[in-house]
């Protein structure tokens, strides 16, 4: 589905009303506090391969790198770094 709304040039940097955008998202979803999601590490690195812009900030300030970090998202932090971004 990704691809797909790639190939028609879907514009990466919607967000919602807090600020967060798809990679936001991808890098660390959101919860219940009760569940912990998996990390979409496929679509993340989709995403910042496609040139989704990693210094986009939601409104408390935070990007999705810092989002990743702050949640403990190891898995995505070693995308981010691996792909330099």
């Amino acid at each position: 589905v990704m691809r797909m709304l790639l190939g028609k040039n879907v514009d990466l940097e919607v967000s919602n009303k807090k600020g967060r955008t798809a990679l936001s998202f991808a890098a660390a979803p959101s919860n219940n506090g009760a569940v912990v999601r998996p990390t979409p590490g496929a679509t993340l690195r989709l995403l910042l391969e496609s040139g989704a812009k990693t210094q986009h900030k939601d409104v408390t300030g935070v990007t999705a790198k810092e989002r990743a970090v702050r949640e403990k998202r190891d898995d995505a932090i070693e995308i981010f770094e691996e792909l330099d971004s």
